[in-house]
């Protein structure tokens, strides 16, 4: 009988796509906290960051600003102004925006109409991907 000795080698880790900040004046401050916020999520799910497509934009109501958030696989681009064609765009007070991760934050919000989601029924899977990428972060 012979053993065979397979060589088992760790896996790589994933590298996380970096988070830019990129034009547009409008949302500037909102861009860095969103950037941020993808930022720590990407650092703790780099494969589930480097597999998002689409474009997200997050449109603050109770200020004028929003942002897009573009997922292009490679890299996670914010942008400081909402594009016209986003995929999904979520609109709700800032602070209810900047509690987007938390796990149940979200729906309870969504239900007592504290924000309001549009391309929820068109893109059902890419909304909660991109959910449960951010339900990781410790927003506390």
């Amino acid at each position: 009988m012979s053993s065979q000795v397979t060589d088992s080698k760790p896996e790589a880790e994933a590298k996380a796509p970096p988070v830019e900040v990129g034009g547009g004046i409008a949302g500037f401050g909102l861009s860095q906290v969103v950037a941020g916020l993808f930022r720590q999520a990407a650092a703790k799910q780099p494969r589930q960051a480097a597999q998002l497509r689409g474009t997200l934009g997050l449109q603050t109501s109770d200020h004028a600003s929003g942002v897009t958030v573009h997922f292009e696989g490679e890299r996670i681009r914010v942008v400081g102004d909402i594009d016209p064609g986003v995929e999904i765009q979520i609109e709700g007070p800032v602070m209810s925006l900047g509690k987007l991760g938390s796990p149940s934050y979200a729906t309870k919000a969504y239900l007592r109409r504290e924000i309001k989601i549009r391309g929820m029924y068109r893109h059902p899977v890419k909304l909660s991907r991109i959910r449960r990428f951010l339900a990781g972060l410790d927003l506390s």
